[in-house]
């Protein structure tokens, strides 16, 4: 399995203390993931919440869908984030106690 998922201390406390101000809902299901589940599972959902906020973003969809004839949707991009967190295509994100244990962080976030 690949460290893509990794993200650099420094830059997470940053982005931390901006969630808190600009998406406190966010902020408070990370806190929750980190309580119940540890550090690592919570940052690896959170990496899978900046990469799909990254592949959805307007300047990459029109990237993906000038080179393709099928459209870039949704479904492709959250499935591209999470292959950055765990580099398969399972829902299980590693470390989590269950197939289930990020599931509600994952519909409420990468929908």
């Amino acid at each position: 399995m690949g460290e893509g998922w990794k993200i650099d201390p420094n830059m997470l406390e940053t982005y931390e203390n901006e969630l808190y101000w600009l998406n406190r809902d966010l902020y408070e299901d990370y806190l929750h993931l980190q309580a119940k589940f540890g550090t690592t599972v919570a940052e690896m959902a959170l990496s899978a919440y900046i990469h799909f906020e990254h592949y959805t973003s307007p300047s990459y969809v029109a990237k993906m869908n000038s080179r393709k004839n099928q459209r870039w949707t949704r479904k492709q991009a959250k499935k591209a984030a999470l292959d950055h967190t765990q580099g398969n295509h399972s829902h299980r994100l590693p470390g989590a106690k269950s197939a289930n244990s990020v599931n509600a962080f994952m519909v409420r976030w990468l929908v």
